[in-house]
């Protein structure tokens, strides 16, 4: 496993497991944001599908023969993080989309690296 799929393998588990987490709870701030950004309706499952998109991402770079389950992964999160991305520019809430940016560069970058080796 290369240096460049272990730091995004992280951030990718770090980020959705958190992003997704949060959505799940029902945390104040979270909420809030559904509302505002006007997904509160499916706050919930996209949670889900963020857990998951980030167990994923860390059974593909733990298990050798499963390395296409973090492949998948991975390709769910760009889609999750385009649709993120939409949601705030349409909000007109430009600064937020710069976290979606980032973890789909990471999601992207993983990519690469899981087909280097």
């Amino acid at each position: 496993m290369s240096v460049l799929e272990w730091i995004t393998t992280a951030l990718l588990v770090l980020a959705m497991g958190g992003i997704g987490g949060m959505k799940l709870v029902g945390n104040e701030v979270g909420i809030e944001q559904a509302v505002r950004l006007g997904y509160e309706r499916i706050r919930i499952p996209i949670g889900i599908a963020e857990v998951l998109a980030a167990a994923g991402v860390l059974i593909g770079a733990a298990v050798t023969d499963l390395e296409w389950l973090g492949a998948i992964a991975a390709v769910a999160i760009v889609v999750m993080m385009i649709g993120a991305a939409g949601f705030h520019i349409r909000a007109k809430d430009r600064f937020e989309t710069l976290p979606s940016i980032v973890v789909l560069v990471a999601a992207v970058l993983y990519l690469i690296a899981i087909n280097a080796d």
